[in-house]
């Protein structure tokens, strides 16, 4: 059902650019040009009831009263203003204020309209009219001479806006500009829902929001949630409010108007989406193992939310170890000097999305770890006279071992057990290892105590016959398995018989021999016996087979006897320096030359024998060489055959006291 309403005027008034705002309702205003403008203010009072009717069209009508009766005038165009009401201050109106903060719409109209007509505004937006509660009547033709209805004029002569509406129909709210209507929201952060309400329609009274609600549920089906929402055009749900899944969300309003209006169900996920983990640094590049180490990766998830946590694994003796594990948004990590041996060879990440869902594992990235190796774990197995350890660390190349004033020096190979080679007094001692790895770094000292105690075997007694070399002898009535033989402390010999000639012996030397057991570490010891080994004439001894040759002879009245000694060193010519530094090895060369004379086939057919052979010398002046004869030169006379050899000092081998 249609009704017609019309809206006149409660005030107006004429604006000019040269003159102060005149109201109609002083002393007519008789004369317009196009210059000026009539501003008129609705009341909305006289609609009552119909403040949220639907408008269906509407008529301005403006009276203006030709001075000369009988000639006609006319209105050039209507306009309405975008002006905030309450801003609007007719008494003091100027012209400046329309011209410059209103925006004029204009309508044409009948070029001959009677001087009292009427302009339809059928195709004009009749809101914009009311909204504002403006009527403009704009630029009247230059030279009319015209009357305005005055105040005192009838109701029925003022600027009116006739409204036609549909009693049946109320404006509400239109919803549109939802966001986000689809896609992923993070549930561990705050998320804004938002919307635009809009009128559905034109009316007297402006519709807006008068309250609403947000709504959510799980799934399609799942409990409604509710949160008010009120005059807002958006609503922020607080981090941790929605499950993980899919969540449905829709806005309901209420309008001034009193008409509800609800839009659709909107579909999104707050579940997250699986990462993949990407290893950024450090990729193939060597690591001080001894040092902090920066590991970087990305952690890359298409629903952009941060990582929660992550695990990092380094490749170590070809099996994966984790070497950290951490909580929080961090996509870099330290691990700490010491973390990281040489055989790590590659490193790999993975990380944790908001659901705490896990990625793949990433790539694995190769690294190069110089470090020392890890400190040895020292334990002992047993704490006789001949301890035994072993130790644990990874890395090992060689190993070097401490224990009371025996130092093994450095061993190479991968053991990691050991049983003492000597015999050590009782006592509490300390034992100590490192090991060397391929970069040539050592280890920290790992050590452990020791306690030594034996129990003594049956006596033994030792006898010393000394000429060019020394013949031990010795009995026992203990049940000893082996003998082991003493020179100045030093292994020479161990042996099961009870007699023993040492060839390699010159000047005081002191002897001892030990009694020892297979089934234990236990011993007897022989007291010391000390004698003085000398040779009268060049003596030289086949080491192989034992047998001594006397080289009496010589060809010089006055034989000698030739030894050098020699340092291994080197001249470096550094940058800035006239002459060189030098470096001193450790290593060190001895040779004696000897010559001798004989005219004894058999003793010449020996001599010739000796190339390639290990041999001892000993000179009748205390000197002695053990190495090999790699060349001997003769020279053959009409007498005797003369014979020249130099020999180059070997290390001494190295006497194993196990079986």
């Amino acid at each position: 059902m249609s009704e017609t309403l019309t809206l006149r005027a409660s005030e107006s008034c004429v604006i000019s650019r040269n003159a102060v705002n005149a109201h109609y309702s002083a002393p007519a205003k008789t004369t317009l040009d196009y210059q000026e403008i009539l501003v008129s203010e609705l009341d909305l009072s006289v609609a009552a009831g119909y403040e949220f009717c639907k408008i269906l069209n509407g008529e301005v009508t403006c009276y203006v009263y030709d001075g000369k009766r009988g000639s006609s005038g006319a209105i050039y165009g209507l306009c309405v203003g975008y002006a905030d009401r309450k801003s609007i201050d007719l008494a003091n109106l100027t012209y400046a204020n329309c011209d410059a903060h209103w925006d004029y719409d204009e309508i044409e109209t009948d070029a001959d309209l009677p001087c009292a007509g009427s302009c339809a505004v059928d195709d004009y937006d009749a809101d914009r009219i009311v909204h504002n509660f403006l009527i403009l009547v704009n630029d009247f033709r230059s030279g009319i001479s015209a009357e305005i209805a005055s105040a005192s004029a009838t109701t029925a002569r003022k600027p009116a806006l006739k409204l036609v509406v549909d009693e049946t129909a109320t404006v509400g709210l239109s919803i549109r500009s939802c966001a986000p209507t689809s896609g992923f929201v993070d549930r561990a952060q705050p998320a804004v829902f938002a919307w635009d309400a809009r009128p559905n329609g034109s009316c007297i009274t402006p519709v807006v929001q008068e309250s609403g609600f947000f709504r959510w549920r799980e799934g399609s089906s799942g409990q409604i949630h509710t949160v008010a929402a009120f005059e807002d055009s958006s609503v922020t749900i607080p981090a941790g409010t929605f499950p993980a899944g899919e969540i449905q969300w829709q806005i309901q309003l209420t309008a001034n108007s009193g008409e509800v209006t609800t839009s659709p169900w909107y579909t999104i996920t707050t579940a997250d989406a699986t990462p993949t983990a990407v290893p950024r640094s450090p990729i193939s590049a060597v690591l001080d193992g001894g040092e902090d180490n920066t590991f970087v990766w990305d952690h890359v998830i298409s629903t952009g939310t941060a990582q929660t946590a992550f695990d990092l694994q380094a490749r170590i003796s070809g099996t994966w170890t984790t070497i950290q594990s951490g909580t929080g948004s961090a996509t870099s990590t330290v691990i700490p000097a010491g973390t990281l041996s040489t055989t790590a060879d590659a490193w790999r990440v993975r990380t944790y999305n908001a659901d705490s869902v896990v990625s793949a594992w990433s790539d694995a990235v190769s690294i190069i770890v110089v470090a020392a190796p890890a400190t040895p774990g020292v334990t002992v197995i047993s704490q006789g006279p001949r301890p035994e350890i072993r130790w644990a660390t990874t890395g090992q190349q060689g190993y070097e071992i401490g224990l009371g004033d025996y130092a093994s020096g450095l061993i190479y190979g991968a053991a990691q057990s050991w049983h003492c080679p000597i015999w050590l007094a009782d006592g509490s001692y300390i034992v100590r290892v490192r090991v060397i790895n391929s970069y040539g770094l050592w280890s920290e000292w790992g050590s452990a105590p020791v306690t030594v105690t034996h129990t003594e075997g049956d006596a033994i007694t030792l006898t010393v016959e000394a000429t060019h070399t020394a013949r031990l002898a010795w009995r026992t009535s203990g049940a000893y398995d082996r003998f082991v033989v003493y020179r100045n402390g030093a292994v020479v010999a161990v042996t099961k018989d009870t007699v023993y000639e040492d060839p390699c012996s010159i000047g005081p030397v002191t002897y001892q021999i030990r009694g020892i057991y297979e089934s234990s570490d236990d011993y007897g010891l022989s007291p010391e016996v000390a004698v003085t080994v000398a040779a009268d004439t060049l003596m030289l001894c086949e080491l192989d087979s034992g047998a001594w040759l006397r080289l009496e002879l010589s060809d010089a009245q006055h034989r000698t006897f030739e030894e050098s000694l020699q340092r291994q060193t080197a001249q470096i010519y550094l940058a800035g320096r006239a002459y060189p530094v030098v470096e001193i090895s450790e290593h060190s060369s001895r040779s004696v030359s000897v010559t001798w004379a004989t005219n004894d086939p058999a003793l010449c057919a020996a001599c010739d024998a000796l190339p390639g052979k290990r041999v001892c010398v000993k000179t009748p002046g205390g000197r002695m060489v053990t190495g090999i004869l790699d060349a001997i030169s003769r020279t053959g006379g009409e007498f005797y055959t003369v014979y020249a050899a130099t020999v180059w000092q070997i290390a001494e081998e190295v006497i194993v006291v196990d079986p």
